[in-house]
C-alpha cells in the first residue's frame, strides 16, 4: 500500500488495549511511513484502519467477481478496453492492412529489381532510374514500418488478451469468497494507494485498487513515484 501524496509505502502500526470484554487486544492500521519518520513537515498521516482497508478490497473484489459470473463477455471487454487493447474489428481491420502492404512490399521488390536492371543494361537514364529507385526505396521502407507497427499492435493485442483472461480465472477462484486472505492478495492486487481521510467526518473514504494483469506493475516498489513506475493517479 502506498501513499497517494509522497508515494511512501505505508507501515504498519499496532497498538494494545485491554477491556473487561475482550482482555488485552491488538488493533492494526496503517500510516504513511515518510510521516512517520519525518512528521507532519513532509507528508499527512494518510491513517487507515485494517479492518476497513480489508473490508473495502474485499468489497471490489466481491464485486468484480460477481460481474464475472453474472456476464463474463462484458466483464472481458471492460477489463481490455482499461488496457487500451484492440478490439476484435481493429485486429481484423489491421490484418488487412498487413497483407496488403506485404503485398504491396514485394511488388516494389521486383520493381526496384527491374529498376536497376534496366540501368545497368542501358535502357534507362541513369537520372530518370535514380529518381524513380529513391521513391521506390521510400515507399518501400515506408510499408516495411508500417508492417513492423502492425505486427507489434497484433502481439501487443495477443499479449493484453491473455492476461485479461488470466485476470478473469482468477477472479473465477473466489466465487464465495467471505473473507480477504493473503494468498487473495498475492494473488489479485498489483498495489493499493490510500488517500488521506476526508476532512468532513463520515465522508467515503477514498483508495485506489490496481489489480495485476490489468494494470501497470511497479518497476521499481520504493516509492510509488519513482519515474520508472509511470504511475499517474487522479487526486
Amino acid at each position: 500500500m502506498y501513499c497517494s501524496d509522497c508515494g511512501s509505502k505505508l507501515k504498519k502500526c499496532t497498538t494494545y488495549h485491554t477491556s473487561k470484554k475482550h482482555g488485552r487486544y491488538a488493533v492494526v492500521s496503517y500510516s504513511c511511513n515518510y510521516y512517520a519518520n519525518h512528521g507532519k513537515s513532509v507528508c499527512t498521516s494518510h491513517h487507515i484502519m485494517r479492518e476497513l482497508i480489508e473490508s473495502l478490497v474485499l468489497a471490489d473484489i466481491r464485486a468484480r467477481v460477481k460481474l464475472v459470473v453474472e456476464d463474463e463477455d462484458t466483464a472481458r471487454q471492460m477489463y481490455l478496453q482499461q488496457k487500451n487493447s484492440l478490439y476484435e474489428k481493429q485486429s481484423a481491420d489491421n490484418m488487412k492492412l498487413l497483407i496488403t502492404a506485404e503485398n504491396h512490399i514485394k511488388e516494389l521488390d521486383t520493381i526496384i529489381s527491374r529498376t536497376y536492371e534496366e540501368r545497368m543494361l542501358g535502357r534507362l537514364p541513369e537520372e530518370l532510374s535514380t529518381k524513380m529507385l529513391e521513391k521506390y526505396l521510400a515507399e518501400h521502407k515506408e510499408l516495411v514500418t508500417q508492417v513492423d507497427e502492425i505486427k507489434n499492435r497484433k502481439q501487443q493485442f495477443n499479449k493484453e488478451t491473455h492476461d485479461v483472461e488470466m485476470f478473469i480465472q482468477r477472479l473465477k477462484k473466489y466465487v464465495d469468497v467471505q473473507e480477504l486472505t493473503l494468498e487473495m492478495c498475492l494473488e489479485l492486487i498489483e498495489y493499493i494507494v490510500v488517500y488521506e481521510r476526508p476532512e468532513k467526518y463520515g465522508a467515503p473514504r477514498k483508495i485506489d485498487i490496481y489489480y495485476k494483469f490489468i494494470d501497470n506493475h511497479l518497476v521499481d516498489g520504493r516509492n510509488l513515484y519513482l519515474p520508472q513506475n509511470n504511475v499517474k493517479i487522479n487526486k
